[in-house]
C-alpha cells in the first residue's frame, strides 16, 4: 500500500511539473508552443520538424528574455536558459495588487483555435442543436477576481463588456490557425537569470497564414501592470538552432531583414537534411534590430551561455557577456572596431562594401537578438511581430537567399488582412485621409475605448488621439500603419492601409 501510494505520488507530482502545450502547423513545418511560452521545444528536446513527420528539427528553442532599470537604476531582469531548461516564466497572469503570479497549475495550458472554428460559431451560436466547442467556450478573455479585466482578446459581439459565447461573441485571432498563451515573471525564483523580476504580463499569440507556409508569426503583448516605471528597455529572443545535424552549423545576421537565421557550415548535414542545405530564421517584422550576438552552449569568458544578471545584461545590449565589445570581423573578438551586428555578410550599413560571414569550424549555434526601448512605464505595453521560418532546402548563397524569403515573409505579414475588399469591409474600415473616427474606424464600437495610437511601418508614433473627445484623424502620408485602441483593461492592433 506503502509503495501504491508513494508512485501515485510520484505520478501526481511529474504531472505537475510537465508543461502543456500545443503543436501549430504552417505547410510542412510543425512548432511547438508551450504554456510557459517558450517555443520549439518538448520535453526537454526539439521540437520543430520540417517537415512533418521527418523528426528533422529546425530549432532547439525560441525564448524571449527582458531586462530594464527602475528609477533607482537597479536591474530587473527575466530570461530562459534553454540549454539547461531553467526559466524564470510561469504560465498564467499576476495579480493585479500584489503583482505575484498565479498558481500555474492553474494556468498551464495554452488555447488553440482556428478561424474555420470561429466562422462556424459565427454562423451557429443561435442554433439550437450548436454546441460550442471547448477552446470557445473557456477561451481566456475576462480575468476574474484580482486579474485584468481582459487577458486574451475576443469580439463583444453584444457589447456588454463580458465574454459570453451564447450571446454571439468569440475569440479574436490572426489567421488561419492560433495558439494563445500567457505568462508572467513574478512566481518562482529566477534560476534562469539569477535577477530580479519586472513583475510583468505577457499575452502571445502564434498564428499561420495560408500565403506564408513553413512560417509561423508571433505577436506579443509585454505589459507593465505595475507602479513602477522602468528604462532601458532591452527586449532578445534567443534562438537555439538545430538543422538536422546541430553539430555542423554557421550562423548569420541579415540587417536590413531584421533576420537572424542558421544554416549548414559544411557539405552535408548527416543523417538528415543531406546535401538540401536547410535554413532556419527569426525575424522581427515591427522594429528595428539593435544589434545581435551569438552564445554558446558552455561556460566560455566571452560567448558561453551568461548565468548572473549583469552577464545577461551585457549580452542583451550586444556585448559580450564579460562586457568586452562586439567587434567586426573573425569570431567577434579582439578586433580594432565595434560593431552591433554579428555575422552581418555584406548588410550592415556601418561597414558598406565589407563581407564577415561566419569561417571557424561549423559546430552547435545559437543567437540573441536584441531590442531597445527608452522605456517601459507603469500600466504601458510594448508590442512586438516576429516571423519563424524554416526552409527544407536553399539554393546559393544563404544571405542572398534568405534576403528573397524575407520579403516574402514581410509582403505576407503586412498584406494578410488587406488582401481583398471583403476583408476590409469585415474589419469596419473606409480607408480615406482624413477620416472622421465616428464615422469610419470601429464605428460600432470605437466609443468603448479611451485612446487610438497610430504607428507607421517603423513602430514611430504618429498620432495619439483621445477618442472621446476628438474625431478627426488626418493622415497625409498614404502607407502601411499600426491602429492601437486602449483602454486601462484592453488593447487591440489592427494594421491599416491609407490610401
Amino acid at each position: 500500500m506503502r509503495l501504491a501510494a508513494y508512485i501515485a505520488m510520484m505520478i501526481s507530482i511529474n504531472t505537475l511539473a510537465q508543461v502543456n502545450g500545443d503543436w501549430i502547423e504552417s505547410g510542412q513545418m510543425k512548432l511547438r508552443v508551450n504554456a510557459d511560452g517558450e517555443m520549439a521545444k518538448f520535453n526537454k528536446s526539439a521540437a520543430s520538424e520540417l517537415p512533418i513527420g521527418s523528426n528533422n528539427n529546425l530549432f532547439k528553442f525560441i525564448n524571449l528574455w527582458i531586462s530594464g532599470n527602475d528609477d533607482s537604476n537597479k536591474l530587473h531582469i527575466s530570461s530562459v536558459d534553454g540549454f539547461n531548461d531553467n526559466s524564470d516564466y510561469s504560465p498564467g497572469p499576476i495579480d493585479s495588487l500584489t503583482y505575484s503570479g498565479a498558481n500555474p497549475q492553474e494556468w498551464n495550458k495554452v488555447w488553440s483555435i482556428s478561424a474555420i472554428e470561429i466562422q462556424n460559431h459565427r454562423k451557429n451560436f443561435q442554433s439550437t442543436n450548436y454546441i460550442t466547442s471547448d477552446v470557445i467556450k473557456y477561451w481566456p478573455a475576462n480575468g476574474t477576481g484580482r486579474f485584468n479585466k481582459y487577458l486574451a482578446p475576443y469580439i463583444d459581439y453584444d457589447k456588454d463588456g463580458k465574454y459570453d459565447p451564447s450571446k454571439g461573441d468569440y475569440p479574436e485571432i490572426i489567421g488561419n490557425k492560433a495558439t494563445y498563451f500567457i505568462v508572467n515573471d513574478n512566481y518562482s525564483e529566477h534560476k534562469a537569470s539569477g535577477g530580479q523580476p519586472l513583475k510583468i504580463e505577457i499575452y502571445g499569440l502564434a498564428y499561420t497564414l495560408a500565403d506564408a507556409p513553413n512560417t509561423v508569426f508571433a505577436k506579443y503583448f509585454i505589459i507593465n501592470r505595475t507602479t513602477t516605471n522602468y528604462k532601458n528597455i532591452a527586449v532578445s529572443f534567443h534562438v537555439g538552432f538545430q538543422l538536422g545535424n546541430d553539430k555542423d552549423n554557421f550562423c548569420g545576421t541579415l540587417v536590413p531583414q531584421n533576420m537572424i537565421f542558421s544554416y549548414n557550415g559544411d557539405a552535408n548535414d548527416d543523417n538528415h537534411y543531406g546535401t538540401d542545405k536547410p535554413l532556419a530564421s527569426l525575424m522581427i517584422l515591427n522594429k528595428k534590430l539593435a544589434s545581435t550576438i551569438y552564445i554558446t552552449n558552455d561556460t566560455a569568458f566571452n560567448s558561453g551561455m551568461p548565468i548572473a544578471p549583469d552577464q545577461h545584461r551585457n549580452m542583451m545590449l550586444g556585448n559580450w557577456k564579460s562586457s568586452n565589445p562586439l567587434t567586426y570581423g573573425g569570431e567577434g573578438m579582439n578586433n580594432t572596431t565595434n560593431t552591433k551586428f554579428v555575422f552581418s555578410g555584406n548588410t550592415d550599413p556601418d561597414f558598406n562594401g565589407q563581407i564577415w560571414k561566419e569561417n571557424s569550424a561549423p559546430g552547435d549555434r545559437s543567437m540573441l537578438t536584441n531590442l531597445w526601448f527608452p522605456t517601459l512605464s507603469s500600466k504601458e505595453y510594448l508590442e512586438l511581430d516576429i516571423a519563424v521560418s524554416g526552409y527544407e532546402k536553399s539554393v546559393g548563397d544563404p544571405y542572398i537567399f534568405l534576403d528573397t524569403k524575407a520579403n516574402e515573409i514581410r509582403n505576407s505579414w503586412t498584406n494578410h488582412v488587406l488582401s481583398s475588399s471583403e476583408n476590409l469591409e469585415t474589419a469596419g474600415f473606409t480607408l480615406k485621409s482624413p477620416t472622421l473616427i465616428d464615422e469610419n474606424i470601429y464605428q460600432n464600437w470605437m466609443g468603448t475605448f479611451d485612446e487610438l495610437i497610430i504607428y507607421n511601418q517603423y513602430g514611430q508614433i504618429v498620432q495619439k488621439i483621445r477618442t472621446k473627445v476628438q474625431n478627426t484623424l488626418i493622415i497625409e502620408n498614404k502607407g502601411l500603419y499600426y491602429f492601437t485602441f486602449k483602454t486601462e483593461n484592453q488593447i487591440i492592433t489592427k494594421k491599416i492601409l491609407i490610401f
